[in-house]
C-alpha cells in the first residue's frame, strides 16, 4: 500500500474548518467575489494575519488540524 501524500491528508483534515472559513470570507466580503479573491490572496501572503481573524472555536479547530498533520522536511 502506498503512503498517502501529506497534501491529501491536509485536504481532509481541513474540511471541518473550511466551511467556517468560507463563511467568514462571505461575511467579510459581503458576498463580492472580487473582495473574496482579494482576501484569499492576502491570506496566501500572510496566513498568520488571516488566521488571527478566526474565532476562538475556529482557532481550536486549526490547532487540532495542525496536530494531526505529519511534518515533512523539505529537500
Amino acid at each position: 500500500m502506498q503512503k498517502v501524500p501529506a497534501y491529501f491528508l491536509r485536504c481532509f483534515a481541513l474540511d471541518p474548518l473550511s466551511a467556517d472559513v468560507m463563511e467568514n470570507l462571505v461575511k467579510e466580503s459581503g458576498g463580492d467575489p472580487e473582495k473574496m479573491r482579494t482576501l484569499i490572496e492576502e491570506a496566501k501572503k500572510n496566513p498568520s494575519a488571516f488566521a488571527a481573524r478566526f474565532s476562538p472555536a475556529q482557532k481550536a479547530k486549526l490547532n487540532a488540524v495542525a496536530e494531526k498533520i505529519p511534518t515533512q522536511k523539505r529537500p
